[in-house]
């Protein structure tokens, strides 16, 4: 929930710049909290993305089992 209200409360800080009276020192901080926040994010897909390969390779072997075993 926090990172929701920090993401939303940055984009309107960002978006509305000169009226919000947001200073340029929360500004980038919060541009920096949403940067750390996108590369977690994106390692987060790494792994993920690792994982599902990883998975995939092992149906692909036990299909392969279970074909073999078929055969027999």
């Amino acid at each position: 929930m926090f990172k929701k209200s920090l993401i939303l409360s940055s984009l309107v800080c960002i978006s509305m710049f000169g009226f919000s009276g947001c200073s340029n020192q929360e500004a980038e901080y919060k541009i920096a909290t949403l940067t750390e926040e996108n590369a977690r994010l994106a390692r987060q897909v790494l792994v993920l993305k690792a994982t599902l390969d990883s998975l995939n390779a092992h149906n692909k072997a036990v299909d392969h089992s279970l074909k073999s075993l078929d055969m027999k």
